[in-house]
């Protein structure tokens, strides 16, 4: 397997789609380099829908068909500003060349669901417990989970974050990714003890008129949209807790 530097040496910065547009399932690109390593290869296009593993959320899979091949793709993943597909042949010989980038959107609108609803849990959480606790790490896929600082809530509250939470699902708020300046950022309680990487500006989302968060992931247009949510499992990891949910 070649070092991710080696593959987008000499690349320009991927246009990354996802960003823009959430909802975007397919889109027409060219492939720029097409690396073979083993019986894998890995492909990299000057745009994609194609969101690369990171911020606790999955990488995307799907394919990628060109002139006269089709690859599945297993894996993104970001290097210097450039996604890298990385992909198994089902048939033809993968190429540079223009090709139709296409995800599997069942699994991407899952993640979408499942992102807005950690984002909510924050939210919820703070309401019932007053305060908003720092979020230490969050993954998506199953079983998904967010982890905070901080003393584990009681089975009591447990349940009325649940309660909290389907109210915001309920109250049908929009949900928007827009930018704001780091001094902006600095400022608001949601990032209060949590760890930035240095940006002068930095995409959050906006739900309803609740405090942005920061966040490079995909997420649905309403709340409704999570469509329900409960919580599977409380996790004392002594410091901090998990919790386990689904939608």
């Amino acid at each position: 397997m070649p070092p991710l530097e080696k593959v987008v040496e000499g690349v320009e910065a991927t246009l990354k789609l996802y960003l823009e547009d959430s909802y975007l399932k397919s889109t027409r690109a060219m492939v720029v380099k097409a690396v073979k390593s083993g019986g894998r290869y890995y492909l990299v296009a000057d745009r994609t829908v194609f969101h690369p593993k990171g911020g606790g959320q999955p990488s995307d899979r799907g394919a990628i068909r060109g002139s006269g091949y089709e690859a599945a793709v297993a894996r993104a993943m970001e290097c210097r500003g450039v996604v890298v597909h990385w992909c198994k042949p089902v048939s033809g010989v993968p190429c540079e060349g223009e090709a139709e980038l296409a995800i599997d959107w069942g699994f991407r609108y899952l993640l979408m669901r499942r992102h807005t609803a950690a984002h909510l849990l924050d939210y919820a959480l703070a309401e019932v417990l007053g305060e908003y606790r720092p979020a230490v790490s969050s993954w998506l896929d199953h079983p998904a989970y967010v982890e905070f600082k901080g003393p584990a809530p009681g089975s009591s509250e447990v349940r009325e974050v649940e309660e909290a939470e389907m109210r915001l699902i309920e109250e049908g708020l929009p949900v928007e990714a827009k930018h704001m300046p780091s001094e902006e950022v600095e400022r608001l309680p949601t990032v209060k003890g949590v760890r930035l990487p240095k940006l002068s500006r930095y995409r959050v989302i906006q739900i309803g008129d609740l405090p942005p968060i920061p966040c490079g992931g995909t997420h649905v247009k309403n709340t409704r949209e999570v469509g329900g949510f409960r919580v599977l499992k409380l996790e004392d990891c002594g410091g901090s807790f998990k919790l386990y949910f689904e939608v």
